[in-house]
């Protein structure tokens, strides 16, 4: 567990060129402030059996600009930062025969919505929550790895960064079922 407040100098962020029209737009990386805000981090992982193993993860952070720029207000959140995310996944291990070792694991994450602020543009953007399951079911043996896998199970089609000057929203992959195929030499 980490608890902290940090203070941020020259922030590295993405602007848009002035003038900026969707034919022309180009985005820039900018010195933009500073900001500053606390922050909390904790990972646990529990063995709840000899061969089944739970982990938590929780971010926690609310950094904000400190100064008034073209671009930014004090108070405005950092671009792209959610305040929380979380992660939550269990683990088995089991043989699937004699000598084939098997893993089933299943993960669902999270990460609040994160905003995108261009003042000197009129963009003030958010995402939605955003959730996903993910579940991989197979054999690893010390050389190779075969596994069936399955992300956003439930389909989620949470906007991770909302459209702007008339461009489409990004969204989150749509739900995908694969197999995944690994050697080490």
């Amino acid at each position: 567990m980490a608890v902290y407040h940090s203070k941020y100098r020259n922030v590295q962020a993405q602007d848009l060129a002035a003038g900026c029209t969707p034919a022309t737009c180009r985005a820039l990386t900018v010195n933009s402030g500073s900001a500053s805000g606390p922050g909390v981090d904790v990972a646990l992982s529990a063995a709840l059996a000899p061969k089944t193993t739970l982990d938590l993860t929780l971010g926690y952070s609310d950094l904000a600009y400190d100064v008034k720029t073209q671009e930014r207000n004090p108070g405005d959140p950092l671009n792209f930062v959610p305040k929380l995310t979380a992660s939550l996944s269990l683990s088995h291990r089991f043989n699937w025969t004699a000598g084939l070792p098997g893993m089933l694991r299943v993960d669902w994450q999270h990460s609040d919505p994160v905003k995108f602020i261009i003042r000197n543009q009129g963009v003030n953007v958010t995402s939605d929550n955003i959730n996903t399951l993910n579940a991989r079911i197979g054999v690893e043996k010390r050389t190779w790895q075969l596994y069936l896998e399955g992300k956003n199970l439930t389909n989620s089609n949470g906007v991770t960064f909302p459209g702007i000057f008339g461009f489409p929203d990004f969204r989150v992959a749509p739900r995908s079922l694969g197999v995944l195929a690994r050697t080490q030499f």
